[in-house]
């Protein structure tokens, strides 16, 4: 799959404002444009269809029947759960519950497989190994996936930083440097928090790799590097529970390139720390 829309959201800073304008459409009205002419989409966007073309290339592809089979294979991956009711019911039985939540958890993690961007993601891994700290952060459930995070690394033996508490993350930021990394979690893309904290990072020169749901937010347009996952769950939910997955999973992706790239090395990091259970009271 070609992530089109992800192709596009990278691109848009350097776009005409024709091209932004087609864009904007194409990310507005997938489903219709997979039905369109190139010259039905160049009239809807009050364009031309060389300039349509022109951004067809842009995003990588020769031509515009190839950019519409791409895009409709995109929208059928990441809108598949529009296709498969698992909405919880008042009158769902217990099973119904576990294959409801179970099917969303997976379609979560498969949607968010087809959005990671591979060469940015071992840019991460690099970033991390050269690191002379990881600086970890998120809030709430996001929280959760910073400190899982913490608990990876340090098995590998690297320096890294967590902090529940949020003013104790902003000093983190503040003291930051441009030789450390800095992992930021944050599904909505619109944590005050994170912002503040992402602030501080970027006037430190320092590397910031946000997790966040695939979608515009102020996070996502902070000229940060965007690890994206799927954006299966409302913004303003009750509970978090696949963007909460699917962070994880990121972490799991990361943690494991990581070894990969330092196997031997890893492995005997990993013996070393490891705590065996049956031994302790």
């Amino acid at each position: 799959m070609k992530n089109i829309i992800l192709r596009i959201n990278k691109l848009k800073d350097e776009m005409s404002s024709t091209q932004a304008s087609i864009s904007k459409y194409i990310i507005d009205n997938p489903h219709k444009v997979t039905g369109m002419t190139v010259r039905e989409l160049a009239k809807e966007t009050y364009t031309s269809p060389s300039s349509v073309i022109r951004l067809i290339q842009m995003i990588g592809l020769d031509s515009f029947n190839e950019f519409k089979q791409e895009l409709l294979l995109e929208i059928n991956s990441i809108d598949h759960k529009k296709q498969s009711d698992t909405k919880i019911q008042k009158e769902d039985s217990i099973e119904s519950v576990i294959e409801k939540v179970t099917a969303s958890n997976i379609q979560s993690l498969q949607d968010s497989a087809s959005l990671i961007d591979k060469d940015l993601i071992e840019q991460c891994v690099n970033h991390i190994i050269k690191a002379n700290t990881v600086l970890l952060f998120g809030i709430g459930a996001s929280f959760l996936c910073a400190s899982d995070a913490f608990l990876k690394f340090v098995r590998l033996n690297k320096r890294c930083l967590v902090a529940e508490d949020w003013h104790t993350q902003l000093v983190y930021a503040r003291s930051s440097s441009k030789d450390d990394v800095a992992l930021v979690f944050s599904y909505s893309g619109n944590t005050t928090e994170m912002i503040e904290c992402i602030k501080e990072l970027q006037h430190n020169q320092t590397p910031v790799y946000t997790v966040t749901r695939y979608a515009s937010s102020p996070i996502s347009k902070m000229n940060t590097y965007n690890l994206f996952v799927a954006s299966n769950e409302e913004v303003f939910r009750k509970g978090a529970t696949s963007s909460r997955i699917t962070q994880l999973n990121i972490i799991d992706i990361i943690f494991t390139l990581f070894i990969n790239k330092r196997y031997d090395e890893s492995l005997k990091t990993i013996i070393e720390t490891f705590i065996d259970k049956t031994n302790t009271n």
